[in-house]
C-alpha cells in the first residue's frame, strides 16, 4: 500500500494495474469459456478513495505516501 510509484508492464500506475486492470484483464481472457456471470468482489475503501478520472495514471508530480490512488494533492 505505501509504495513509491511503479509502472505495470503496460505503464500503467501499479496500483490501478493490480487493482483495477488485472481484473478486466483476466475477465478478458476468460470471456469466452464464462458460461454464467463474473462476480468481482472489491473492499469498503471505494468509500475513502478519490478517483481522478482525468488522471487515471497517475502523474509522478502527484505521488505522495499514502494519498488514494488518482485522488488530487
Amino acid at each position: 500500500m505505501d509504495l513509491p510509484l511503479t509502472r505495470t508492464a503496460d505503464g500503467f500506475e501499479a496500483r490501478m494495474g493490480t487493482n483495477h486492470l488485472g481484473h478486466f484483464a483476466l475477465t478478458c481472457l476468460l470471456g469466452n469459456k464464462i458460461k454464467d456471470r463474473m462476480v468481482s468482489v472489491a473492499s469498503a475503501m471505494y468509500h475513502f478513495a478519490q478517483i481522478r478520472f482525468d488522471d487515471l495514471n497517475c502523474r509522478p508530480a502527484d505521488t505522495r505516501r499514502w494519498r488514494p490512488m488518482g485522488s488530487p494533492s
